[in-house]
């Protein structure tokens, strides 16, 4: 296991890309109970940043969903 700092991960993350990412998110249509469409948006980005395959394999279609939920609610509150 890597032995990496909060401010180091802190520090690679592309700041841009962050806003265009959530701005994207918060496109997508998703009322609450209907948050299918930005789970699998999650998870293609998952695929597209190469995380491990133990980590995909423990990703379910319901943890996406909850992670589309709160990803949701924290983009609703950085968009307005």
């Amino acid at each position: 296991m890597m032995d990496v700092s909060v401010d180091d991960v802190i520090s690679r993350i592309d700041r841009d890309e962050l806003v265009r990412f959530t701005l994207e998110i918060c496109t997508i249509d998703s009322p609450v109970g209907h948050e299918m469409a930005v789970a699998e948006r999650l998870e293609d980005w998952f695929e597209r940043e190469g995380f491990s395959h133990a980590f995909k394999r423990a990703l379910t279609i319901e943890s996406l969903h909850q992670a589309a939920c709160v990803y949701a609610r924290t983009a609703l509150t950085i968009c307005g």
